[in-house]
């Protein structure tokens, strides 16, 4: 049984480095065709970026080629040399490692939720630890396996076998304990935690880590940074370097990780897992219950499921606004009455952060607008709702900005900036029309962050971001003068807004996210919250007698009210910065904090040609690796991605198992022009039959006997194509949009031997085909298994104009629907296809979907209904050892109606052909041996009607697509 269960592991687990492989072709997307792009090359990095980001990319190589010095020194490991592609044309702010090729892809966009620390240099030490963790990976593993592999060896074994967790916890340990910010130091960043062990418990590890759609789970980042900088603190500083050691050194190990930890704190996941998390738990418990914690008015009712509130605001003396964003369903935009009864009046696309401000009964927002064409160009658009009368404004703009605030006069709508360059200003424009009326750099080129006007004058109060952290100032746009209200610090700020003499924000300077005040005329501070977790957003009502805010518990943040009472406010020192004990401990295993840099490195900087770094040749594999259907067959493929990932090829040998035959191949795919280009070309032999029937003669030539063998034989096949696409991005708001027309023309050459026997089919075969695609999706919930609302539709015409031989013509029309069910998160499922076949003798393939459980079916028409109604029964949470972790189990019922006109052999005529069949599908959605990427795994039945038969299928999947890893 051992041996069995043995054999079984490792089948698994090399069917999920299989998957690991197929899906190395990750790519962001593109950036816009007229960008000029150059290369700066310092001794460890590359870094290629937009020729109008010249300066800053000087900096940014020097941030880089500092904290190449420091950053990987618990790991024991220092890089070879990578390239680094700098995105300066989002609105989004991230970055991501990825091998195979390897690269650092980064978005230089400051984001305006950020923490007390530069952008540049955060995105320096987090994406570059993630370099020291995988070159260390492919440095020290065997090199057999990188001789077999090439980068994709590296790639697999930490997408088999290390959790994410610790290679984003890792990440977060080294942006804190290298500087004097980073992630570690932030309250917030265990609140959700803090909440839910002490209100809920410690959920089982693999719900941790993994997920639920039961309950909300904070990300692995937040339960990676505990247990990455936990394990440093009771044991040492290189657990996690010398664990990577292991793991590298037995990439064919099924417990390499496990047992790496064990050797080196006698611990496998699981029970590091419940050890740190108990301390934890401990702790927190002891804090709380030393925390002086006052109780608040609750305005919103109290949800059983995960439902959170923020940027409330009053719309008046009855009526609360807020941002409501829940487990059970998609962002809206509520009105909240005394009672806590809420109306739903809009809801939203893709908010940027931190970018919602409500006054003169309109909803000011920022919503992240993407380019048609390419995925790393991003615009602005700006929306405003009239809540009295439901209309809506709307107005792109081509600058990034975030942050609205409307005047006190209602003349100006104001908005932070940030250009191509990351160069900062104060834009105002107006709130009737969106027309710019000023642009006003912010002084140093400080970062400002949700600057919000005075209450009775044209000034704007701001949180600013500079070298040394976060402040507070008093900003006039119009003089340009600035004034400073609190000293730098660490401390997280946000939120800012005056009320008469007092300037509210929020700090996390307590230890945990407060609402604190300046009285303006004193210039002191006090603390005005003591929440039991943290709160953000403060608002304080138009009298100035009492403020909202959203106060956090373990199922979301509630909105909350207090009275403004001066007796209940304490004074408190803004020039401390908070440090938590963790942070401090892992920054003393560093001895050394990153040092700031005085002065940028200027290093010599030359074109970057695309044509010139066209091919990038990574890895190689003993498999035929088809990213198109993620499909691994044997035979070897070279492959290579440019920087850019605007050009992929592949090159190599495809053999058949079943044919016992192979067949070159070479597929290329460019798309770095507007239209999106692709080729590919295979060549090869392959293996038929043809029946060939003998008779038998008696002496006077009478037949007595006729026998049919199977003869085979081989042939030769040429197979050329080409594709023109032109993929168009048309998301708006709510719904995500997507179209795209496409021609195909393909050539196929099929040469057979002399012997074969006339009739056979051979010569050319040229097929063209038109098609044009669109979508339209409304966003989706967590709970969700399809949208409530959807639509899809395509149109496909194939034919074959020129060739030796036709198989005429094929038309399809095929249309998908979904709509929302009779319960919350049930959904219903119409699909109609139609085709069409003009043919003599040979014909392409059916296009449209059949009824399920039948196929194959030789028609001239064909006409498929399909209907589904699906629904969750349960979410079970199961474990099921290391083998399996259960998240939900749903039950989709179908019905469907086929019709199909069919040509009866020998004969002009033709017969209508119904069929009919009715089933379900009991799907499981699941991770299995704690891999990160989800799967779904069932069973259908099908009752087929016409045949009073059942027809049963396996069903499995794996959901790459709704998987995001960088952050």
């Amino acid at each position: 049984m051992r041996t069995y269960m043995k054999k079984t592991l490792i089948i698994f687990c090399f069917f999920f480095i299989s998957f690991s492989l197929s899906a190395q072709y990750y790519s962001i997307g593109e950036d816009p065709s007229s960008i000029h792009w150059r290369q700066i090359n310092t001794p460890d990095f590359r870094v290629i970026y937009p020729s109008a980001f010249e300066t800053k990319a000087q900096h940014f190589a020097s941030i880089l080629e500092n904290v190449y010095h420091y950053a990987g020194k618990t790991l024991n490991h220092k890089p070879h040399k990578i390239s680094v592609i700098l995105h300066t044309r989002t609105v989004a702010s991230n970055g991501l490692v990825s091998w195979a090729p390897s690269r650092m892809e980064l978005f230089m966009t400051p984001p305006q939720d950020t923490y007390a620390q530069d952008w540049m240099e955060q995105l320096a030490i987090h994406e570059f630890r993630h370099v020291v963790q995988m070159d260390k990976i492919e440095s020290e593993m065997p090199n057999l396996f990188k001789l077999i592999l090439g980068e994709q060896a590296a790639a697999a074994v930490v997408g088999a076998y290390l959790p994410l967790w610790l290679m984003e916890g890792d990440a977060v340990v080294a942006e804190t304990s290298l500087s004097h910010s980073g992630r570690g130091r932030l309250p917030s960043f265990e609140m959700e935690l803090k909440a839910q062990t002490l209100e809920k418990g410690i959920y089982s590890y693999d719900k941790s880590y993994l997920g639920s759609y039961r309950d909300y789970i904070p990300d692995y980042y937040q339960m990676g940074y505990q247990l990455v900088a936990g394990a440093r603190k009771d044991y040492k500083a290189d657990i996690w370097g010398n664990v990577l050691h292991h793991v590298a050194r037995n990439p064919l190990g099924i417990t390499s990780f496990s047992t790496g930890l064990k050797k080196n704190c006698g611990k496998n996941q699981n029970s590091l897992y419940w050890g740190i998390f108990d301390d934890l738990k401990q702790k927190w418990k002891e804090d709380d219950n030393q925390l002086i914690k006052n109780k608040y008015e609750r305005i919103t009712r109290e949800n059983r499921d995960y439902t959170s509130y923020s940027f409330p605001f009053y719309v008046n003396d009855t009526t609360i606004f807020a941002l409501k964003n829940s487990i059970n369903d998609v962002q809206r935009f509520v009105l909240i009455a005394p009672n806590g009864m809420e109306k739903k009046i809009f809801t939203p696309g893709f908010i940027s952060e931190e970018s919602i401000d409500v006054a003169d009964n309109r909803i000011f927002w920022i919503e992240r607008k993407p380019d048609p064409r390419w995925a790393n160009q991003e615009f602005s658009l700006l929306r405003i709702y009239n809540i009295r009368n439901g209309k809506l404004f709307e107005k792109r703009f081509r600058e990034k900005i975030y942050a609205p605030s409307l005047s006190f006069d209602r003349q100006y709508l104001s908005f932070i900036k940030a250009d191509d360059k990351n160069n900062f200003s104060v834009l105002i424009v107006s709130p009737v029309d969106g027309k710019i009326i000023k642009e006003v750099p912010t002084p140093q080129n400080l970062f400002f962050i949700t600057p919000t006007w005075a209450e009775k004058e044209n000034v704007l109060y701001s949180v600013a971001l500079g070298k040394e952290g976060k402040t507070l100032i008093k900003f006039d746009p119009f003089t340009r003068e600035m004034k400073f209200l609190l000293p730098f610090s660490y401390n997280d700020l946000s939120g800012p807004v005056q009320k008469g003499n007092y300037l509210f924000f929020n700090s996390s300077q307590s230890g945990i996210d407060n609402v604190y005040a300046i009285n303006l005329k004193e210039s002191k501070t006090y603390q005005v919250t003591s929440s039991r977790f943290g709160t953000m957003d403060p608002q304080p009502s138009r009298d100035g007698k009492k403020m909202i805010f959203s106060n956090y518990t373990a199922n979301g943040f509630y909105i909350a009210q207090m009275f403004l009472e001066s007796e209940k406010i304490r004074e408190a020192d803004p020039s401390i910065s908070y440090e938590g004990s963790l942070a401090k401990e892992i920054t003393q295993q560093e001895n050394k904090v990153l040092p700031q840099l005085t002065d940028s490195v200027s290093y010599p900087s030359k074109n970057y040609s695309k044509i010139g770094h066209l091919f990038n040749f990574h890895s190689w594999s003993p498999f035929r690796i088809d990213t198109d259907n993620e499909d691994v067959r044997p035979g070897f493929s070279l492959l290579s991605q440019n920087h850019l990932s605007t050009a992929i090829t592949q090159i190599g040998y495809d053999y058949s198992i079943v044919n016992k035959t192979g067949k070159w191949f070479a597929k290329f795919d460019y798309s770095g022009l507007f239209p999106v280009l692709g080729f590919s070309l295979d060549y090869g032999k392959g293996n038929s039959h043809y029946n060939r029937i003998t008779q038998y003669r008696n002496q006077i030539g009478q037949v007595v006997r006729i026998d049919t063998s199977s003869v085979g034989f081989s042939y030769y096949e040429l197979n050329l194509d080409g594709i023109i696409k032109v993929p168009l991005n048309l998301t708006h708001g709510k719904y995500i949009r997507f179209v795209q027309p496409e021609f195909r023309a393909g050539y196929t050459n099929i040469k057979i031997g002399s012997s074969v026997p006339t009739g056979i089919l051979h010569g050319n075969f040229i097929p063209f085909t038109y098609r044009l695609y669109a979508s339209n999706y409304l966003t989706t919930g967590v709970r969700d298994i399809q949208p409530k609302f959807a639509q899809a539709a395509d149109f496909i015409y194939r034919h074959t104009p020129f060739g030796d031989f036709h198989y005429g013509s094929i038309m399809s029309e095929e249309g998908t629907f979904y709509f929302p069910g009779l319960l919350a998160h049930h959904g219903i499922r119409i699909y109609g296809g139609y085709q069409m076949k003009n043919s003599s003798q040979q014909s392409f393939s059916d296009l449209v979907e059949y009824p399920r459980g039948y196929q194959n079916i030789i028609n001239e028409n064909l006409f498929t209904l399909r209907t589904d109604y699906v629904l969750p029964l349960f979410y079970p949470d199961w474990s099921l050892g290391k083998i399996s972790y259960i998240k939900r189990v749903t039950l989709r019922m179908f019905y469907d109606h086929g019709k199909a006109q069919v040509p009866i052999n020998n004969s002009n005529s033709r017969f209508i052909y119904s069929f009919n069949s009715a089933g379900a599908e009991l799907m499981v959605n699941c991770h299995f041996f704690r891999f990160i990427i989800p799967s779904t795994i069932g069973i259908r039945e099908s009752y087929l009607l016409e045949n009073r038969s059942q027809v049963f299928e396996f069903i499995y999947s794996m959901n790459f697509t709704g998987f995001r890893t960088f952050k």
